[in-house]
């Protein structure tokens, strides 16, 4: 009964960090179908945090750490705030549901 349990916000923890990961994605996305100005040269920051490529001639570094804030200030941050509850609740209860299952074991 408590392995299903412990299953059950497994699998539920996993979906809500699918659903974490896909909306800090949701920018990048944005950006590309915009084609704002600007969003060329953060596109190309991320690509270099992303994939740690240290080539700095495609872009200032400047420019990098410009773009990089912006997007981690106007939008990835109310994303990451408004998640963050819903996730460390459903962490906070897959723990418990170990720690009990641990507590009622025979071993």
């Amino acid at each position: 009964m408590f392995k299903k349990m412990i299953v059950k916000k497994l699998v539920l923890f996993l979906i809500k960090f699918i659903v974490f990961i896909l909306a800090l994605a949701w920018p990048i996305l944005l950006l590309m179908l915009l084609n704002a100005p600007f969003s060329k040269e953060v596109l190309q920051a991320i690509q270099l945090v992303i994939f740690f490529i240290p080539s700095m001639k495609q872009i200032s570094p400047l420019l990098f750490i410009g773009s990089i804030l912006v997007v981690l200030l106007v939008f990835m941050a109310p994303v990451i705030f408004l998640y963050y509850f819903f996730l460390l609740a459903s962490f906070s209860s897959l723990m418990d549901s170990f720690l009990k299952l641990r507590k009622n074991s025979p071993l």
